[in-house]
Parts: structure tokens; C-alpha cells; sequence
């Protein structure tokens, strides 16, 4: 029987356990844990399965602590991530690659992986750095090329503990573990009983910035919240400038220790033996999803687990307030205006169709929907409006296909307005999920009423329910 342990009680962007059951079946997998963030704060943390146990081994999410660490370190200049590595190690040094007109580690190289190392991970088993870098040569000189290796955290935890002269493991405590209250995190295997297990003997390993933490999703969350807050400029651990280096590309997909992909998304994978995890970040945003698994075979249930806890997060919730902003209206009373929407109508009754990824027929059939609607009933006073979420930020070519789009959808009731830059908040006010295609929501007196993500323009059963949704509010006034 698969049981929810809701540690953030009755969150309304909880997943619904029962949905998971067969999948997780399939993936041999007794228990997962998830956790969302929304505008830098934890808002949801649930566990599935038997025994409900948050805690497991998180693979490369290990190097978190770390990384932190380890910028709090360059923030007191302390550490320069241009110099060698070798500056801050006292013993064991790491070798000069022997590649024609090389030249020495440094420490950006750990961050970026471009160390010239490619052993991916470690088996298990205790082993010590100079052991390591004994056992595994570089493939290529410093700079070439990116290839994400353990052997980069195993050095990098060394650096931590030769410049700090203290064991890694207190380094962690102070600097991450107890500022940040992570009472389910540990750097070694937790007592018997208090973990998820998979059925698979743990695994010690020879690095834990590498692959040996043991963590619940709600405090790897946590350290991603404090990430996040440092690119803000909010982070009590970390600079704005250290924060925005781990969210950043700088090379092939590299942050300064983590992965972004083509959509602006942060994401870090991790597999121990009987463990697998992931999570993903998205900093424009302000959300993050964390899932961590006890089985092998976790990654075909993480994607959608993922995607799930996304978009209950990227949607506003009935009851929230609408953001006021200041499109460019394309149409309307105020063609050609920067006016604010809801501060001129914010107290009549509004319906706002978002649209990012719609096509043109859509568009059309989305803004005949409002239009029938509010032309209905004139002494309503509807207020409806299609916003072109313009994620491509060429303000200009949207503002024309807007005008275009509503000659041809013939609704003069219904302004067509752009957002002007994407990426200065407005999406993210009113947790517009960049990956959907549409959403749809009503409104009164700047109270959200009803909210429905990709409702397909085309289908009559979806644009009844719009036109459903927009007759509660009226006759509920």
C-alpha cells in the first residue's frame, strides 16, 4: 500500500500519490521523496511508499554542500578559482597533465569539468585522494574539454579541507548543515531503520562531495533555495555573484558545478547503487523540483514526477492576487500604450488568456472564445484580454503578429497585449509556466478565481469549460 507522508500540510501544490502507484511498481521502487520550490521557499515536501523514510544517497547531488562551501570560501578571497589547485593542497598533489603545452588544474577546471578527468563515478569502496588520482589518468589538458568526473569533487573536497585545516565533514556542518537546519542530511550512512531502503546493500564511496551524502529531498530543496536567493542578491551563505556563477552557463551546457540546458533550466542527476535523483531548477522562474528515489531503475518515473510537481508550481492559485504589469497593448482603448491592465480594471470581473506556444489558429479561436462570451451580457462588464507572453523578447515583431492575429480573429472586445520583457518579472508574477502552451484564468476584484493550464482552443469541450468557468464568476457576483 503506497502511503503520503505530507510534510507541508496541505500544500495545494501536492501531488496526488495514488497517481504513482503502478509506476513506481514497474520501477521497482518502494519509495520516493519530493519536493517543490516556489519563489525561492519550499512549499511542498511528500513521500511516497513503504516505509516513508525521507532520507536517501543522492549520488552527484552530493557536491551541493561543496560547492557552497566552497564559494563562501572564494567570496572571503580565500580561494581564487583562477589559480592551481595545487596552491591550496598541502599533500597530495594533483599531476601535471602530460598532453603537449598543458598547463595546471585550476580550480574553475573542477567546477566547469574541464579538468581534463572523465571517470564518471566511483565505485564503491574506500579510497584515498592520492589513491585516486593513482587509479585514474586525465583523457585531455586542462580547458579542452567538458566531461563531468567525481574526480573533480574529490579534489575539491580536498581543497576545502587542506585551506580550512579541518576535516570535511565539519567544514560541511559549519559552513552548510547548520545554517541552513538540514537535520535530514548526513555524510555518512544514518542509523539502520531511519533511510529509505531499496532492497540493495548501501554503498560507502571514496569522496562524499563526489557521491556519498545522504540527504531528503525537503533539505536538498533547501540548499537549492539558499542558490537561488543568492543569485538574488538575498543568500545570508553566498554573494550574488557565487550565485549567479552555479546558475550561469559559461561553457557546452556547464554552470560553475552544475548542468543548464538549452531552456534555462539548472539540473543535476545522481545515481548511489539502489538510489537514483534528480533535480531541476528554474531560475527565471524562482521554482525547483526535487525527487529522490530508492531503486536502480528511477529515471523513467523522475522526468514526469518532475514535470508534475512543475506544473502544480507554475501556476497561480485560485485566491492569489493578480500582478499588476504593464504590457504594450497591441490592440484596444490603449493601442500602442504601456498601460496596466489590472490597474484599470482590476475591481470589474477580467478573463486573461496567456499564450506562448499556441498557433495561430488557436490564437484565433481562444480570442473568439472571450469575445462570445463577453458580448453576451454587456452589463457584466467583462474585462477580457489575450497576453502574448512573447518569450523570444522581440517586443517589436510580437506587437505586429498581435495586430495581425486580432484582424483576423475580428474581436474587438477583446484587446490583444504583449508582455515587454519576459524575463523582467511579469511571468513570473502570475506563475506563467513557460513550457505550457497556454493558460487561461479569471478573475475579480484582482482575486483569482479559476485557473486551467492548455486548454485546447480547437475542442469545443475545453472552450465550454472556459466559457463554464467565466459564467461561475459572473453569476457568483
Amino acid at each position: 500500500m503506497i502511503l503520503l507522508a505530507a510534510l507541508v500540510a496541505a500544500s495545494p501544490f501536492a501531488l496526488n500519490p495514488d497517481d504513482w502507484k503502478g509506476a513506481m511498481r514497474s520501477a521497482a521502487m518502494p519509495s520516493l521523496s519530493i519536493a517543490g520550490i516556489r519563489d525561492e521557499t519550499i512549499v511542498t515536501e511528500q513521500t511516497f511508499g513503504t516505509p516513508a523514510k525521507p532520507i536517501y544517497q543522492i549520488g552527484f547531488l552530493s557536491r551541493l554542500p561543496a560547492l557552497v562551501s566552497l564559494f563562501q570560501l572564494v567570496d572571503a578571497k580565500k580561494i581564487s578559482l583562477d589559480q592551481p589547485v595545487n596552491r591550496y593542497l598541502k599533500k597530495v598533489k594533483v599531476p601535471k597533465p602530460d598532453f603537449p603545452g598543458t598547463r595546471d588544474v585550476r580550480v574553475r577546471d573542477l567546477l566547469l569539468g574541464q579538468s581534463g578527468y572523465d571517470i564518471y563515478k566511483f565505485p564503491g569502496g574506500t579510497q584515498s585522494l592520492s589513491g585516486l588520482l593513482s587509479a585514474y589518468k586525465p583523457v585531455s589538458a586542462p580547458g579542452e574539454k567538458v566531461a563531468r568526473s567525481a574526480m573533480n569533487e574529490a579534489i575539491l573536497q580536498q581543497v576545502l579541507v587542506d585551506t580550512e585545516g579541518a576535516p570535511y565533514t565539519d567544514i560541511i556542518q559549519k559552513r552548510v548543515f547548520a545554517p541552513l537546519k538540514l537535520a535530514n542530511t548526513f555524510p555518512t550512512q544514518p542509523s539502520e531503520g531511519s533511510f529509505a531502503t531499496s532492497g540493495i546493500k548501501p554503498q560507502s564511496y571514496p569522496a562524499i562531495a563526489a557521491q556519498g551524502l545522504w540527504s531528503s529531498a525537503g533539505d536538498v530543496a533547501k540548499l537549492l533555495a539558499e542558490i537561488m536567493r543568492g543569485a538574488s542578491g538575498e543568500s545570508k551563505l553566498i554573494s550574488k555573484s557565487s550565485g549567479n556563477l552555479m546558475l550561469t552557463e559559461l561553457r557546452e551546457g556547464a554552470t560553475h558545478g552544475l548542468n543548464r540546458d538549452g531552456t534555462g533550466e539548472v539540473f543535476l542527476g545522481g545515481h548511489d547503487e539502489g538510489y537514483t535523483g534528480m533535480f531541476k531548477l528554474r531560475p527565471q522562474d524562482g521554482t525547483a523540483v526535487v525527487v529522490l528515489t530508492s531503486s536502480n531503475f528511477g529515471w523513467p518515473l523522475i522526468t514526469p514526477l518532475i514535470e508534475a510537481q512543475f506544473t502544480k508550481l507554475s501556476q497561480i492559485q485560485p485566491g492569489e492576487s493578480t500582478a499588476s504589469f504593464e504590457p504594450r497593448w497591441a490592440t484596444g482603448v490603449y493601442a500602442g500604450k504601456d498601460i496596466c491592465p489590472v490597474c484599470e480594471y482590476g475591481l470589474l470581473p477580467m478573463a486573461l488568456v496567456w499564450v506562448q506556444n499556441l498557433s495561430d489558429e488557436e490564437i484565433i479561436a481562444a480570442a473568439r472564445t472571450l469575445q462570445a462570451t463577453a458580448t453576451a451580457d454587456p452589463k457584466t462588464r467583462l474585462k477580457p484580454f489575450v497576453v502574448f507572453s512573447n518569450l523570444a523578447g522581440n517586443l517589436a515583431a510580437t506587437v505586429t503578429k498581435a495586430k495581425e492575429l486580432a484582424a483576423r480573429a475580428n474581436t474587438p472586445s477583446v484587446p490583444f497585449v504583449v508582455v515587454k520583457d519576459p524575463l523582467a518579472g511579469t511571468l513570473r508574477s502570475f506563475y506563467i509556466d513557460r513550457q505550457s502552451k497556454s493558460v487561461f484564468l479569471t478573475a475579480d476584484k484582482r482575486s483569482v478565481k479559476t485557473v486551467i493550464s492548455n486548454p485546447d482552443w480547437t475542442k469545443k469541450e475545453s472552450t465550454a469549460q472556459v466559457s463554464l468557468a467565466i459564467d461561475s464568476m459572473l453569476g457568483a457576483k
